[in-house]
C-alpha cells in the first residue's frame, strides 16, 4: 500500500482505471485506511471526483470517529486542488457542523477556514452560521479557527464580533492556550475597528490575560498593550492596523506521506516519516560499477545434504549412548559376580563386543555411501505407500545394525504396542505414561514446519510424539453472522446517567490476532454533559480503553475495544469512572462462541483433522432436533459460534471449522440430521483443546434442542443476502 501512494503520486494515470480497488472496507486496519484515503485524494480529477466524493460522503457517516475526520480532511484536499466542486463540498462542510459527531464539526470548521482563505469572494453567511456554533463546539483547535475567521472579516460584521467575544470574555480562564491567543487578536482586531464599543471589552481581557500562569500570554499581552494604548504614539501604533489586518498567506494542503521518499520502503522510520534508531539507510550509487560477480547468489544447501548432517549427529549420540550403557552394565555385571568366576571370559565377551562394534561402524560407512537418488526414492516410494492407504500407520524407523543391540522378544514386543497405537487413532500416547521401552527416534521431515496452505499440514510426514496442532496455519475468513442486538451491562442508575451496552462485532481486532472484539456504547441518559469518563482494566487484558471528554446529554458514543478470554468463560470486568462520582465495576463473559475464528477447509482436510483429533478431544452424542430443516440449523450454529460452514454434496449433514482466538487451536462441528422432524440426530465437536469442545458442546446441544426458528423469515434473509451480493 506504501508502493501505491508512492506511485500514485507520481504515475497518477497508472493508477485512474483502479480507482474502486482502493475503496475503504470495514475490516481495514486504521493505517490501510489512512493509506486508501490518501491514494483516492491523489487520484482525485475533474472526471472522477463525483465518485470519490460520493465515496467520502459514505466514510463521514461511519461510526469510527478518527476516520471520519481524516475524511473531513481528505474533501478538504480535494476542493483545494478542484475548483470546481469548491463551492460544494464548502455547502457539505456547512451542512457537517450540526453533526452529533464532535471531532467531524471540528475537522469541518478548519478545513472551511482553509476553503475561506482561498476564496476572494466574502462568505459572511457561513461565517454567521459558524459563530451560532461556538457555544456548542469543544475542540480547541475548532474553537480557534472560529475567532480567526470572525476577527479576519470583522469589518464586514461588525456586530458579530463583539458579542463573540463577550462570549469567551467569560470563559477565558478556562479555555486552551490556543483559544486564549485568537481571543487576544480577535480583542486587537476589534479595537482598530470600532475602538468606541470595545474599549472596555478589550481591556477586561487584556487584564485577565496580564496575570495567565503561560509566559507567553503575559509577554503578548504587554506588547499588545504598548502597542494599542501608549502613553505616547509611536510609529507601532500608527502601522497597527496594517499589521494585524495584512493579508495573509492561502495555506498549502499539504499531504502528510510528503518527503516520505528520503526513507527506505516498508522500515518504520517510512511509516513515522521520522528517522527511528538504528534506522541504516541505503548506500549511495556507487561511481563505478561493481563487478558482476557480487550478484552471484550462493548455491542453497540441498535438503539431502541436510539430511545427511543430522543423521550422522544422530548416530554419534546413540553411539556415546550405547556404550554409556554398556560400561555402566559390565560395572553392574562385575559387582554382581562370585568371586570364583573366571576373568576370561569376561575378556572374551568384550572381544565379542569389539567385533560387533567394527562390523556397525563398516555397515555405518556403508549407509553413509547412499546416493543422493536413492534415498529420494525410497522416501517417495513410502509416502505414495502411505498415501494410498486408507488407514493411518505409525511408522517405528529402525537403523542399521539394531537388530544386534536388541534381543527379538524385545522388537516384538515394540511392534505389537506401535500396531495397538496404529488401531486407536488417540492424541495421547499410552507408551509415555507406561515408562516401558524406549521411544523410538523421530522421523526427519523436508517439508517446512510452515506450511502455507491447510493441505500441505496434512500431507507432511507425521513426527513422533504428536505435535501440537495449533502449531499449523489456516486461512481465515469472515464471518457468517453478526449480530447487531447489543446487551445492556450498565443501566443509568448505577452509571450516573450513563448506560453501557455491549455487542460481539466479530471482526479482526486491531491490537492483537488473539483477541475478540468487542463494541461498547455509551449513552448519556441524563439532563448534564458528563465532563470525563475515565476507564481502567483490571485482570483481563483489555485494550482500546480511553478516557471520554464532554459527553453532551442524549449523545451516543462507541468504543470498540480488544479482550483477551485466554480460551476461557471468565468474567471480563474493568473499572469506569463517570465525572467525580465512585468508580463502577463493568464486567460481562465472552461466550465460548465467541471466541472463534472462521477457517476455510474442504473435505477431506476436514476429515483427516477429524480423524487425528480423536479421543479426550472428540465430543458426540445424540440429540433431538426440533426441527430437520438445513437452514435453521444451519442459522442456530452461525448464531451461536463464529464458524465457517464447509460446504458438502450430503444434503443431511453439516460441517463447521474454525480455529479459537488465543491458541489457535482447530475446532470441528459436525451435524447429522434426521429424515423426519422430532427425531434424534448426532453431533460431534472435535477440538484440541478439549475444554472449549466440550463447553462448546453443551452450548450447542442446549440450542439445538430448543431451536424455534421461522423458516420463512430465514428464507427471506437468504434470498437478500444473495440479491445484495450478486
Amino acid at each position: 500500500m506504501n508502493t501505491s501512494v508512492v506511485g500514485c503520486m507520481l504515475f497518477q494515470m497508472m493508477f485512474e482505471p483502479f480507482l474502486r480497488s482502493f475503496f475503504v472496507r470495514s475490516s481495514d486496519s486504521a493505517n490501510v485506511k489512512a493509506l486508501k484515503l490518501e491514494i483516492l485524494t491523489n487520484l482525485a480529477t475533474s472526471s472522477n471526483i463525483s465518485i470519490i466524493l460520493r465515496e467520502f460522503q459514505t466514510y463521514v457517516t461511519t461510526l469510527d470517529k478518527e476516520f471520519a475526520a481524516c475524511t473531513i480532511d481528505a474533501i478538504g484536499r480535494c476542493a483545494c486542488n478542484i475548483q470546481e466542486v469548491r463551492d460544494s463540498c464548502l455547502v457539505g462542510l456547512v451542512a457537517l457542523m450540526s453533526n452529533s459527531n464532535e471531532l467531524v464539526v471540528a475537522q469541518s470548521v478548519v478545513v472551511i477556514k482553509q476553503l475561506l482563505q482561498r476564496e476572494k469572494m466574502r462568505h459572511c453567511e457561513i461565517i454567521l452560521s459558524m459563530a451560532k456554533l461556538f457555544d456548542t463546539v469543544r475542540v480547541p483547535i475548532a474553537r480557534a479557527s472560529i475567532l480567526w475567521l470572525i476577527g479576519e472579516y470583522c469589518q464586514l460584521m461588525p456586530r458579530v464580533g463583539p458579542d463573540v467575544l463577550r462570549k469567551v470574555a467569560k470563559t477565558f480562564i478556562h479555555e486552551e492556550e490556543i483559544v486564549k491567543l485568537q481571543a487576544l487578536n480577535l480583542a486587537v482586531k476589534l479595537y482598530l475597528t470600532n475602538q468606541e464599543k470595545t474599549r472596555l471589552l478589550v481591556e477586561y481581557v487584556f487584564n485577565m490575560a496580564r496575570f495567565d500562569q503561560n509566559y507567553d500570554m503575559r509577554d503578548r499581552v504587554r506588547l499588545l498593550r504598548h502597542m494599542l494604548f501608549p502613553n505616547k504614539p509611536t510609529k507601532l501604533t500608527k502601522l497597527a492596523e496594517k499589521i494585524f489586518f495584512a493579508e495573509k498567506p492561502v495555506p498549502s494542503s499539504s499531504s502528510t506521506f510528503v518527503d516520505r521518499e528520503q526513507f527506505q520502503l516498508g522500515t518504520l522510520s517510512h511509516l513515522l516519516n521520522q528517522r527511528c534508531s538504528g534506522y541504516n539507510p541505503l548506500p549511495p550509487f556507487p561511481d563505478t560499477p561493481p563487478d558482476g560477480s557480487v550478484r552471484d547468489v550462493d548455491e542453497p544447501v540441498l535438503p539431502s545434504q541436510e539430511f545427511d548432517r543430522l543423521e550422522r549427529l544422530r548416530r554419534t549420540s546413540e553411539k556415546s549412548e550405547f556404550f554409556k550403557a554398556s560400561i555402566c552394565k559390565n560395572e553392574d555385571s562385575e559387582d554382581s559376580d562370585d568371586e570364583g568366576e573366571d576373568d576370561t571370559s569376561d575378556d572374551n565377551d568384550d572381544d565379542d563386543d569389539e567385533d560387533e562394534d567394527e562390523d556397525e561402524d563398516n555397515e555405518d560407512e556403508e549407509d553413509e555411501s547412499t546416493s543422493d537418488g536413492e534415498r529420494f526414492s525410497d522416501s517417495d516410494d513410502e509416502l505414495s505407500a502411505a498415501d494410498e492407504q486408507p488407514e493411518t500407520v505409525v511408522k517405528i524407523p529402525v537403523r542399521a545394525g539394531g537388530s544386534k543391540l536388541t534381543s527379538s522378544s524385545d522388537i516384538s514386543k515394540k511392534k505389537s504396542s506401535s500396531m495397538a497405537a496404529a488401531k486407536v487413532d488417540l492424541l495421547i500416547d499410552i507408551d509415555d505414561f507406561s515408562g516401558s521401552g524406549k521411544s523410538a527416534p523421530p522421523v526427519m521431515s523436508t517439508v517446512p514446519v510452515v506450511c502455507s496452505t491447510a493441505s500441505a499440514v496434512f500431507n507432511a510426514p507425521k513426527q513422533h510424539g504428536n505435535p501440537s496442532l495449533n502449531q499449523q496455519y489456516y486461512i481465515t475468513v469472515g464471518a457468517s453472522f453478526i449480530s447487531e442486538q447489543s446487551r445492556e451491562v450498565l443501566n443509568k442508575v448505577a452509571g450516573h446517567g450513563v448506560s453501557v451496552s455491549y455487542r460481539f462485532t466479530r471482526m479482526p481486532n486491531l491490537f492483537s490476532s488473539t483477541m475478540c472484539t468487542v463494541e461498547l456504547s455509551l449513552h448519556n441518559q441524563g439532563t448534564t454533559t458528563v465532563e470525563k469518563i475515565d476507564s481502567t482494566s483490571s485482570k483481563v487484558i483489555i485494550r482500546g480503553l480511553k478516557a471520554l471528554e464532554n459527553l453532551v446529554a442524549g449523545e451516543k458514543t462507541v468504543l470498540n475495544i480488544g479482550v483477551d478470554a485466554k480460551d476461557s468463560t471468565h468474567p471480563v470486568s474493568f473499572d469506569m469512572q463517570i465525572d467525580h462520582f465512585p468508580p463502577t465495576t463493568v464486567t460481562f463473559i465472552v461466550p465460548v462462541g465467541e471466541q472463534l475464528q472462521p477457517i476455510k477447509l474442504d473435505m477431506d482436510e476436514f476429515q483427516r483433522l477429524q480423524q487425528a483429533l480423536g479421543g479426550l478431544n472428540e465430543n458426540r452424542a445424540l440429540i433431538d432436533f426440533k426441527s430437520n430443516c438445513v437452514e435453521e440449523v444451519s442459522d442456530c450454529i452461525l448464531r451461536t459460534a463464529n464458524v465457517n460452514r464447509i460446504h458438502s454434496s450430503e444434503k443431511s449433514q453439516l460441517y463447521f471449522a474454525a480455529q479459537t482466538l488465543s491458541s489457535k487451536s482447530p475446532l470441528l462441528i459436525e451435524l447429522q440430521l434426521p429424515a423426519v422432524k422430532h427425531e434424534t440426530g448426532m453431533l460431534a465437536v472435535n477440538c484440541e483443546n478439549f475444554v472449549i469442545g466440550s463447553m462448546l458442546f453443551r452450548q450447542l446441544k442446549a440450542v439445538l434442542a430448543s431451536a424455534k426458528i421461522n423458516v420463512n423469515i430465514l428464507r427471506r434473509c437468504f434470498s437478500l443476502l444473495l440479491t445484495t451480493s450478486e
